[in-house]
Formats: structure tokens, sequence, C-alpha cells
């Protein structure tokens, strides 16, 4: 982030309030809104966040207690001269309508809102808009619709791809729709109680009890039955703002299609005409993080590019697995600090003041695992070179984990018998506790004991790495369908006591997750036109079933990641056919009902690789061929025999 606040607004008003101001938009639904603004004349430029999380509730901290707190400091903004409104979507909070999430009606909600914001007497006709989350979201939307009076927009930690980035990762169904979900309707229902519709009346309170009076069989029993039947029929069907199930327009769209392409903004973000500043967090992998990067290498509009990261990563290193650290960004995102840098970019499209905020590099980004920022003319860093770093078999005699692979710059053997896991492991606990992960003879959670996992050696030197990657993965599977799950994993170096304490343990090293991958094998299809050096793009609109036995390469996309790997730590992929609750949290995955097993493949013929977006910076010490040369140069040479032999072609059967 810049430290360089140029002409930015200084803070020279006193705020004042209005409370339950309700906008009609084109459908007759009245939009509850709170309108905060300079108590002074004057027209301001103003600010819209708008979510289904209750605009009565800004008064909560900021904190994962109350995760939905995603406005960032409302009376900051308008002592600097912006009016600032809060909007609860439809259906939630005060405001009438149905509430449908992403559909089309809340999008002209936003239209509409904007629109009547900019009529109003004390705006300057210059809309913005602000917020994390699902806030960032209708950002994409909103411009998406493009309202004439929106000027700009900062969408912060926001998906754009309800598909890929929310509801199915590379097809395998996300949990965390579900968890949302709930959330979203049971906060509705349960903190506006009289605003819902009552599952009980006096008149089937008097029905149920006369019911119950009447002797068994009789026909006044029958006539009350139907009565009561009736009854709960109407409560059932009266037009209740949440009675639209959005879980299950999820679940029945299984495939991406018109569902998704008008619940998201990922199918028209070429639609986008005002400036965007995304920022996004490498803490938010699989949910946000895709949504921020693709739709910033989409555009083509005046843009910035800001991803934050854990700045304690570099530096807290535990002893023992757990689950990943929470994610600082809903904390950032409460800061004054970071908002300074948000305020330069409303003040030069607001305000036209001179900020200077679009001298400044377009990209930055913060590098976990150094803990410091880096800037680039555009993401990913144009001087990244790709490297392939490669499957090998492992020791006859496994130590940690299901087969010990190993992970190494130098191509893999003639031949190598595949690596094998069964599925499901009788130690596998079920999606409700560690699912894919185990307890170890200590009690502690092993992440890695029932799974397949690939180690390089120390690194000579340090690895910087910056971008999607990919895993070109060569597998065969007993089933006519499966599922792949990947982490890319840092494993640090430990001294010989904590070592020691690991060994007693029966524990592997812990490692810290870089970065995940998912996807279903039915869905292996690329499209290649939209397809990037280190993104594939898989259309997932027709899945082709397997033919077990069948060697296939299964093209993954790994979400993309700045990480920078300390000499002596290894690099390790971990590969298994479900995830882990504890570990992979909340972004976990339902775990499939069928059971089998997968062989993963790394010799000559079949040369499995992950595909790494690496930096100038590193040396080039555990990165070179037999004959010294780098090795991005020699992926350069034999990109072509791998990377696009995938899609539905099966590559040979295996003998």
């Amino acid at each position: 982030m810049s430290s360089n606040t140029g002409a930015a607004s200084l803070p020279t008003y006193t705020v004042g309030s209005k409370r339950d101001l309700y906008v009609t938009v084109r459908d007759g639904a009245r939009i509850a809104t709170d309108v905060y603004r300079p108590f002074a004349d004057g027209r301001f430029p103003a600010l819209l966040a708008a979510g289904p999380y209750g605009k009565d509730f800004v008064h909560l901290p900021a904190m994962p207690s109350f995760a939905f707190r995603e406005t960032g400091p409302i009376n900051w903004y308008v002592e600097r001269g912006y009016a600032y409104i809060h909007m609860d979507a439809r259906g939630t909070g005060k405001s009438e309508g149905r509430f449908g999430a992403f559909d089309p009606a809340s999008q002209n909600d936003l239209y509409d809102v904007i629109e009547w914001i900019a009529d109003q007497p004390w705006c300057n006709g210059k809309v913005g808009m602000i917020g994390a989350g699902f806030y960032g979201v209708n950002q994409w939307l909103a411009a998406c619709v493009r309202p004439p009076h929106l000027m700009c927009i900062a969408p912060c930690d926001a998906l754009v791809d309800t598909y890929r980035d929310f509801a199915y990762h590379g097809g395998v169904p996300s949990a965390c729709p579900e968890s949302w979900h709930h959330d979203i309707r049971a906060r509705r229902l349960l903190d506006y109680p009289e605003r819902r519709w009552p599952s009980r009346t006096p008149l089937t309170d008097g029905l149920a009890r006369k019911l119950s009076e009447a002797s068994s069989g009789s026909i006044e029993q029958v006539g009350l039955r139907a009565l009561v039947r009736a009854s709960n029929l109407l409560e059932r069907i009266r037009p209740s703002p949440m009675n639209a199930d959005i879980l299950y327009g999820f679940l029945d769209n299984a495939l991406d299609g018109p569902f998704y392409w008008t619940h998201g903004a990922a199918s028209r973000l070429s639609a986008i005409e005002v400036p965007v500043y995304s920022v996004g967090t490498w803490d938010s992998l699989g949910l946000h993080l895709r949504g921020n990067l693709l739709a910033y290498e989409s555009i083509d509009v005046p843009r910035k590019l800001m991803v934050t990261g854990d700045v304690g990563l570099s530096t807290s290193w535990p002893l023992l697995d757990g689950p990943e650290p929470p994610g600082h960004f809903q904390h950032l995102y409460a800061t004054v600090a970071f908002h300074e840098e948000l305020l330069r970019w409303y003040d030069f499209w607001l305000k036209d003041l001179p900020t200077a905020v679009m001298d400044d590099p377009p990209v930055s980004y913060w590098v976990q695992g150094a803990g410091v920022w880096r800037t680039s003319t555009s993401w990913p860093p144009p001087e990244v070179t790709w490297c392939k770093l490669y499957l090998q078999p492992g020791p006859d005699a496994p130590r940690h984990s299901l087969n010990d692979g190993g992970l190494s710059f130098d191509p893999p053997p003639s031949e190598a018998e595949p690596a094998l896991i069964r599925y499901p492991d009788p130690c596998w606990t079920g999606p409700n506790a560690l699912g894919s992960a185990v307890l170890g003879h200590s009690g502690a959670p092993d992440r890695v004991k029932a799974i397949l996992t690939f180690t390089s050696d120390p690194l000579t030197d340090s690895l910087d790495i910056a971008g999607p990657i990919r895993l070109l993965l060569h597998a065969s599977s007993s089933e006519t369908d499966t599922d792949f799950i990947v982490r890319l994993a840092d494993v640090p170096v430990r001294g010989a006591r904590d070592q020691a304490t690991l060994d007693a343990l029966g524990l592997p090293p812990q490692a810290r997750t870089v970065s995940r991958g998912w996807l279903r094998a039915s869905h292996r299809a690329v499209d290649e036109a939209r397809s990037t050096q280190g993104r594939p793009w898989h259309p997932h609109d027709a899945p082709e079933q397997l033919e077990p036995g069948v060697v296939y390469l299964f093209d993954i996309e790994i979400w993309p990641v700045a990480w920078h790997f300390e000499r002596g730590h290894c690099v390790r992929l971990e590969v298994a056919p479900a995830d882990s609750p504890y570990f992979d949290g909340p972004s976990w995955h339902l775990p499939s009902t069928s059971q089998g097993q997968n062989r993963i493949y790394h010799e000559a013929r079949y040369p499995s690789h992950v595909l790494l977006p690496l930096m100038p910076s590193t040396s080039a010490g555990p990165a070179r061929t037999d004959d010294g040369g780098a090795c991005s140069d020699r992926f350069a040479s034999s990109r072509e025999d791998t990377l696009h032999s995938g899609g539905s072609t099966p590559v040979e059967v295996d003998s």
C-alpha cells in the first residue's frame, strides 16, 4: 500500500444521520437504507454499501464473532465530506421483496438505489460503492448493470464467479454455501421475528386442540385434519421474504450455465465501464480471492489491484499442524490506515482531487512467507517464468504419508510404480470431524497420514512464486468419476529439539498451506481459448465419465499466490479424493459417495508436475536442468507435449 496520501480529504464535518429511509424500486418493493452525511449545507459525493447482513447491526465491532461487519469506518468517511448510504438487500433486514442473493432483481435494486442517491439534494451526482465480502460482490454486479451515476467501485474480498469461486470448486460441491445460506436465513428470520410469517396462528392452534379432543376416526376428526392441512399450506405459500431457497438453486445447478451467468459477474466483466480498485486477500482461498484477481485481469478500465495477506505468517510457525490461522482482512478493513489508501481512490474519482493514486504502480501485493510488499505493472507479474516441479516416486517404506513421494526439478524416472490411494480410508472420520485427516497415535490431528504427499528436498536457496499455479496430473481411477483435491504446502526446517518432539508424537513435519486446487474428474475438459499459461479454464458444462483403469491427464487449477519459500524449507504437494473440515474449513467439500482407488503416475511416459510461476529473484540453485539451463527454459521447449494433451481423451490404457 502506498504511504503517499497526496491531497486527500481532511476531517472537517460533523456526522448526521437519518435511519430507515425507504427507496421504492421498479417492482414496487421498498428498500431500507440508513443515510449518514455531513451535517452541513452542500452537495457531496456518496458511497453505497449494499448487503444482506442488516444495517441495524452496524454498531457491532468488526471481529470474527461478527464476520458480516464489512462496511469500513462509516463516520470516518462522512467527516471527510462523503454521504454514506447503508442499504439492506431486498428481503433482508428491513427491506421488502424476496431475498434472492445475487439474482437479477437484486441487481436491479442496486441500479435503482444508486440513481435515487444521485437525485437527492445532498448528493453531487457522483456515487461510488464500498464494502467487503458480499458488499464487494454487489459492487461487481452493480458495475455490470451500469447505472449512469456510478462513478467508481472498490470491491474488497469479492468473488465474481458464483460457480467456480463459491458453489463448486473444479466441479466439486463446496460446503461453504450451506453454512452461509443458513446464517443469512437465520439472521433474517430470528433477528426480525416481527417481520416473518408465524408458523403457528390462533387458527392452527385451535384446530389442533379440537382435533386432539375429537374421537378417533370420526367425521369431525377427518374434517379437522383437512382444515389443518389447508391452513398449513396457506402458511407455506405466503410470500415470505426468505422463502426463496438459494441453496436449492446451487444444488439444482451442478453445472455452469445460465443460472450462474445471471447470478454472478464473471460472464459480464466486459460490461464494466467504471474505474475499479480490486482488493483481495490471500487468506480467502476457496471464496473471494480468485474473483478479485480474475476480474482485474479481465476488465479494460482504469484499474488498480491490491492483494493483502496474513502479516504474521512469516514469523509464526507453530510446532503442530492445525487449522490455518484466521485471516486478518476483516480487522484490516476496519482500520483507518487501510482506508487512507481507499480514500485517495474515492477522492480522485468522486471529488477530482489530485491524490496521485493513479501514478502509483497499478499492482501491489503482499508476499507471504517474506512479509514484504511488492509492486508490479500487471498481474501476474510480467517477469514471471514458468517452471516444472515433477512428482517423483517415494521410498519403499513410507514414513509419514501413504507414499512419501518426492518433488523435484529433475524429470521423473523412465519407469516407476504409481502411487495408490484407496477411498474412503477406514481412518477417515467424515465431514463433521477431520475428514481425510486422521488422529495420530498421540491424539493430535495428522493431515497427511492417510493421503498422498510429494515433498521436495530442502531448498538450497530461497524460492519465490507469484501468480496462478497448474497441476498436470496423470492419474487413473477404478471408478467412473472421482475427485482430486490438492494442497501446495511449505514445510519449514526444524531444529533438533522440535524434530525430536514430532518424532515422539509420530507426527509429520508441520506445514503451512500455500494454496489449494480441486477438480472432479468428469469435469476435466479444458477450453484452451480461455485458458492462460498459468490457469486452465474448465467449462463445467458437459461432464464425461472415466473409463476405469485408463490413464488421463488432469489439468488442475491451483489458486494464485505470492509466496516466499525460505532456504532449507521443502515444497510439498498433497493429493487426496477428499479434504478436511478441520484443516480446510470453511471452504471444505462434501465427500463423494463413491468408493474405489486412484493411481497417480510419475514416470517418463506420465510426467506429472506442478507448473510454478517463478520470480527471477529466485536463485537458480535447485531450478537448473542437467545442462545448466534455467528450468523455465526447459519448460518452454517441452510445454506442448503435456499441457495440451488433456481434455476428454484418455492417454493410454493402464497395463
